[in-house]
């Protein structure tokens, strides 16, 4: 049975991510969190923290898409 968890920020789903042995790996939800599709993360908190980070440099930077 796979272990898998939806990936949320403040204003959307960002993606889920997949246990893959000891790793979880971050598949995108939609093209603004591209950047961390097949990432490998230690636990999904830290693959949250990661999306949330994204998408605020994002906005800062001005880019919405």
């Amino acid at each position: 049975m796979s272990e898998s968890y939806l990936i949320e920020t403040d204003r959307e789903a960002a993606g889920v991510v997949v246990r893959e042995g000891r790793r979880f790996r971050f598949l995108s939800a939609s093209r603004r969190f591209w950047a961390l599709e097949g990432a490998f993360y230690r636990t999904p908190h830290e693959a949250e923290r990661a999306a949330r980070a994204l998408l605020a440099t994002r906005l800062a930077d001005g880019i919405a898409f």
